[in-house]
């Protein structure tokens, strides 16, 4: 009976020993990845900052785009215009005239284009019908020539059978006289007719030379009048656009403020402030960072996240950020940088003033570099300053 219980006890020691030794090579991996991790690993480091949803109404400055009188303007004090609304309009007289001008010059060389087009349209239906008819003509030439060409042969024909009966005295002389004469007018009726084929053949050339001038020639009078027309619609498109630099607009819905005093027939300069434009109030993120945390590693377009107090973000969410502006002043020793709200968690009633917490995302260290930098911040803080010796 102790035998099998003997071996029974063996086979739990081989098992365990199985389990411990898997066991061992388990723990050896994950401590090889864990190191692997710790040295190699990538964490992206969070720039951290405290922060506040506040409402800004941004100011847009009104300059006239061009020098000039003016003619028209609108620019009273704390009056409210919607985007699009006239507020000043200088004199363009000169512009205007020109636009005219213009305009006028391409109506013009677009009815000479209409003309020239139809011109063009009418000369190949007529250069059509004059082919066709010089080539009927020519034909019926050949046909003629050919015709007689079968005619003379056949009296020359007759002509040489006759020719030995004449010899041996079998036919009369006037009779063979006769025939002679036939056959001598044949022939100068075939040379006349092969005269009238090829004046029919340089007729039908001569047709073609000339359809084919005309065509050439309404189609350099249709590419000038193209280039007539390019060229006016391009100086159009410009005086259009010089004629509204001289009519300065609302950019956006608001209500003016710092207007200078202006009367009709004023000359302004170009550039010049003439007024301000305050927007509605948008709302925006402003936070406040350590000037190590900030200066050199924040920039502009930079991603960032915003945890608002009170709205726990693992339930509700957090803002989604970018950096608009990175002051150059400092306040309290911290550094002020403006952030645009992109997306709003749902169920968050965002407002001015709502308190939390802005993480921009910076640059990527591993496990290691993080802990030697905390290392070494800490030290540093416990290491006590020491003052300069009096003199």
């Amino acid at each position: 009976m102790s035998t099998p219980f003997k071996q029974t006890t063996r086979a739990l020691n081989r098992e365990r020993h199985r389990l411990v030794g898997g066991l061992a090579v388990a723990l050896f991996l994950l401590a090889g990845l864990w190191i692997w991790w710790f040295g190699a690993g990538a964490v992206p480091v969070h720039r951290q900052g405290n922060a506040r949803v506040v409402a800004v109404a941004e100011p847009h400055v009104i300059t006239a785009h061009r020098n000039g009188r003016v003619a028209e303007h609108q620019l009273q004090l704390n009056r409210r215009v919607q985007r699009g609304d006239l507020l000043l309009r200088l004199d363009q007289t000169a512009v205007q005239k020109a636009l005219e001008q213009t305009e006028a010059d391409l109506d013009l060389h677009r009815q000479t284009l209409a003309q020239i087009t139809a011109a063009a349209q009418r000369q190949q239906v007529l250069a059509r019908k004059a082919l066709e008819s010089a080539d009927l003509r020519l034909q019926q030439a050949k046909l003629a020539v050919e015709r007689h060409e079968l005619r003379l042969q056949a009296a020359e024909d007759k002509l040489a059978r006759y020719r030995p009966l004449r010899q041996r005295g079998e036919i009369a002389e006037l009779d063979f006289a006769e025939m002679e004469q036939a056959a001598r007018e044949a022939r100068q009726e075939g040379d006349q007719l092969q005269l009238t084929q090829q004046l029919r053949a340089s007729e039908r050339a001569q047709a073609k030379t000339e359809a084919d001038n005309q065509a050439g020639e309404l189609a350099r009078r249709r590419d000038q009048a193209e280039r007539d027309i390019r060229s006016a619609a391009s100086e159009q498109q410009r005086l259009t656009h010089e004629a509204a630099q001289y009519v300065v607009t609302a950019p956006a819905d608001g209500v003016l403020a710092e207007v200078r005093p202006l009367q009709n027939d004023a000359y302004v300069e170009a550039g010049r402030e003439l007024g301000r434009l305050l927007t509605e109030q948008t709302l925006m993120v402003r936070a406040w960072f350590h000037p190590a945390d900030a200066v050199g590693r924040i920039s502009a377009g930079d991603s960032a996240e915003m945890r608002l107090d009170g709205f726990p973000w693992l339930q509700y969410g957090s803002l989604t950020l970018r950096v608009r502006e990175v002051a150059g002043e400092w306040r309290n020793e911290r550094v002020r940088i403006d952030f645009d709200i992109l997306a709003t968690p749902p169920g968050i009633p965002l407002q001015h003033g709502l308190p939390g917490q802005v993480l921009v995302r910076g640059e990527t260290v591993t496990p290691l570099q993080m802990l030697l930098r905390t290392v070494g911040g800490r030290r540093a803080a416990q290491q006590p300053t020491r003052s300069e010796p009096q003199p």
